[in-house]
């Protein structure tokens, strides 16, 4: 657990509150994908292709109160179509959240390899050299 906590803080000190932010991101993304996918029964439902009843849900029976007058086939295009565009908003956001994520993972990376090398330039070889320590010869 101590090395999870150390982690935790070491990229937190990097990032800040892009790390925050990229988190936030990723909660909603998921929070936007099962809302599309369980959206997409009830708006087909509101279109009259399939028979599903929406006057339990005040929202959904509203919804379903702006397509009582408009034919079949446009209703489910349109209905389709806001799905498709909201799907596409959703995905485009994905993309970007997955960019900051890598560009604040790669960056964390690449600051512990930086100190990783600079420490080894830092050693004190010649303590190693007169003791002759098997070690040396793995490095």
């Amino acid at each position: 657990m101590k090395h999870l906590l150390l982690f935790t803080k070491q990229i937190h000190d990097y990032s800040g509150k892009t790390l925050y932010i990229n988190l936030i991101c990723m909660i909603l993304i998921g929070f936007l994908e099962g809302v599309g996918i369980l959206l997409l029964i009830p708006l087909i439902g509101l279109s009259g292709v399939m028979d599903i009843k929406t006057d339990d849900v005040p929202f959904l029976s509203w919804i379903n109160g702006l397509f009582t007058g408009i034919p079949e086939t446009l209703s489910l295009l349109l209905i389709l179509g806001v799905y498709v565009l909201l799907m596409v908003g959703q995905s485009v956001f994905k993309r970007n959240q997955t960019i900051l994520g890598v560009k604040i993972q790669q960056g964390f990376v690449r600051k512990l390899r930086d100190e990783a090398y600079g420490s080894l330039l830092q050693v004190n070889w010649g303590f190693y050299l007169k003791r002759g320590n098997p070690i040396l010869s793995t490095l």
